[in-house]
């Protein structure tokens, strides 16, 4: 029931995408959102998206903290 904010990347290697669809349908969280990064592997924090990964994961901590 916690807000959720998911980030999946499109070419993990190592975690299979759908597995960002299977956890937010099965989270209760009203507030949840999936981040679908294109571009990243695995490690999305080092990845050439990690800007994007850092400022959705402050806003996040901005909406929740509020």
């Amino acid at each position: 029931r916690c807000p959720l904010r998911v980030m999946q990347s499109a070419h993990d290697e190592t975690v299979d995408p759908v597995s960002a669809d299977i956890n937010m349908r099965g989270a209760a969280s009203l507030s949840k959102r999936i981040v679908r990064l294109e571009r990243s592997g695995h490690i999305i924090t080092l990845g050439p998206e990690r800007e994007q990964v850092w400022r959705s994961v402050c806003d996040w901590l901005t909406d929740v903290t509020g």
